[in-house]
């Protein structure tokens, strides 16, 4: 026979299992699985992103032939500072792969940062560690420069590289005067920059 100590022990037993289910089942809603972890590697690409002008040579080699265009060559580059473009303006940083990599994925790495007062430019990339280590990414990869002007991107320089592996071209943008193994400098076409912009 039952007595009413064994009665108050047993439901006593199954609340006890009761709470201890209960409170696994919240804390696997609560927290759910962990997440696979991501480790970043970050490479820092500086650029001076300054207008163009003409040299002094060019500049004295037309002094004769084309007076009129000589004399405003010279008032430009005589008046206007070269950052005036760039100076303290927001510009995005682009690189994705332009032909396909293993198992087609497609991979679009950006930053985006504000220059300086003199138009140079510090980007900090953050690159998943899985494409830089330990296999290789060979493909060919457009690099693409936008500012942010009212809202909108406008592409101020773009490129597109050789067959070359995506640590090596991180490791060219991140060295001062370092260019893309291999590339064929073109401009895009604005089609090809619309695919993935």
């Amino acid at each position: 026979m039952t007595t009413n100590k064994q009665i108050l022990l047993i439901v006593l037993f199954l609340a006890i299992i009761f709470i201890l289910s209960a409170l696994n089942i919240y804390a696997g809603k609560m927290y759910g699985p962990a997440p696979t972890p991501v480790i970043y590697r970050t490479y820092t690409i500086s650029m001076n992103l300054t207008d163009s002008r003409p040299t002094t040579a060019f500049l004295t080699s037309i002094a004769s032939t084309y007076p009129l265009l000589y004399r405003e060559d010279t008032l430009v580059v005589n008046t206007t500072p070269v950052w005036f473009a760039t100076a303290n303006q927001e510009f995005t940083i682009y690189i994705t792969n332009a032909t396909p990599v293993s198992a087609n994925q497609s991979i679009i790495l950006k930053a985006t940062s504000t220059a300086n007062d003199t138009g140079g430019i510090t980007w900090q990339l953050e690159v998943p560690l899985y494409l830089v280590f330990p296999q290789q990414i060979y493909a060919q990869w457009y690099v693409v420069i936008t500012e942010n002007l009212g809202g909108n991107s406008y592409v101020v320089f773009a490129f597109r590289t050789g067959l070359e592996d995506l640590t090596d071209l991180l490791n060219n943008l991140t060295e001062i005067g370092g260019l893309p193994n291999g590339g064929k400098w073109r401009t895009l076409l604005p089609m090809e920059l619309l695919l993935w912009l």
